[in-house]
């Protein structure tokens, strides 16, 4: 054999195995760009929040359905008034004040649990808290703010106390039997 075949046997070889080499080398970076690509879409696919909602299974109120008040007084209502189950959804209660009967639309404010009578009349508290998306649990609390003194079924015979003297709440207090109240 010539050397001139023998370098063209050894050139075609080399040409043969840099063509096998490009190939496996843009093969592969092709694969690494697919995975690239597929990781960066991944990357930025925007996958909803895995927030779960809660809702309320239970409400209850542990004040009386209806509280009468004196006008221009007011009544803090005591910690734990309102239980909701589970505690979680406590956090999406709400409270509506609307007005039964009396002049003013405002005739009471329920602020840090107080209610605050400013103006006669016949008044509701209702709370809601969500039972499913779409429904909720409520409870309605009534309020009657009254001007006369002597419609208040509590009212105080004693006006003064001796530091360091007990009494009983009856020598202090006194509540009637029978309330007789009619609104006008």
């Amino acid at each position: 054999m010539s050397n001139r075949k023998k370098w063209r046997w050894i050139f075609t070889g080399f040409a043969v195995v840099i063509f096998i080499l490009i190939a496996v080398c843009l093969v592969l970076f092709e694969k690494h760009k697919k995975d690239d690509d597929n990781k960066d879409y991944e990357d930025n696919i925007i996958t909803p929040p895995q927030t779960t909602e809660v809702y309320a299974t239970s409400l209850s109120l542990n004040v009386p359905e209806t509280i009468q008040i004196l006008n221009n007084t007011k009544v803090k209502l005591s910690s734990g008034y309102i239980n909701v189950t589970p505690i979680a959804a406590l956090s999406k209660l709400t409270y509506e004040v609307t007005k039964k009967s009396g002049d003013d639309i405002n005739g009471i404010t329920f602020i840090n649990n107080t209610i605050n009578a400013n103006s006669v009349g016949t008044y509701s508290i209702k709370f809601k808290v969500p039972k499913s998306a779409t429904t909720n649990f409520s409870k309605i609390i009534n309020i009657v703010v009254y001007e006369d003194e002597n419609s208040s079924h509590i009212y105080q015979i004693s006006n003064s106390l001796v530091v360091g003297e007990s009494k009983n709440i009856n020598e202090l207090f006194a509540m009637l039997n029978a309330i007789n109240w009619n609104e006008n």
